[in-house]
């Protein structure tokens, strides 16, 4: 007669645990997979405020006589928060998305007023519209 190499489990203990070893399983949180859009858009954000921030800053001190409008330090401060925002972006936060957006609105809403043309308020919006459509399937994955 040959004795099983099987052991037996106590009654009360249900399957998979054995002894003392118990440990809770945790919900594992989805894999945060940077796919290469969502690379380039983000880096493009990044890009887009950087350059702006730059070209903005370069023309307020130059012009630091009397700024006639408020489109340059308004231009400023939307970038700066683009580049802001991107790195949010990189680092998984849902805010970086938000403020991307708060500042692209405020940058076509300034950029219709400035200039009058509809046409620069679909340009403004356009960017935004195109990174909500990538990143808004994916807000699962962001803190």
């Amino acid at each position: 007669m040959s004795k099983s190499k099987t052991r037996k489990r106590p009654a009360h203990q249900p399957h998979g645990q054995s002894g003392n070893n118990h440990k809770p399983t945790a919900v594992a949180a989805p894999a945060r997979q940077r796919t290469p859009l969502i690379t380039a858009v983000i880096v493009l954000i990044f890009l887009h405020g950087a350059l702006f921030t730059l070209l903005a800053w370069s023309d307020l001190r130059t012009n630091n006589i009397k700024v006639a409008s408020l489109y340059m330090p308004l231009l400023f401060i939307t970038s700066a928060a683009d580049v802001i925002a991107a790195a949010a972006l990189w680092y998984w936060k849902r805010w970086g998305f938000q403020l991307y957006v708060a500042s692209t609105l405020v940058m076509a809403t300034a950029g219709l007023m400035n200039t009058g043309y509809i046409l620069v308020l679909f340009a403004s919006l356009l960017p935004a519209i195109i990174a909500a459509y990538i990143f808004l399937p994916k807000q699962h994955l962001f803190d």
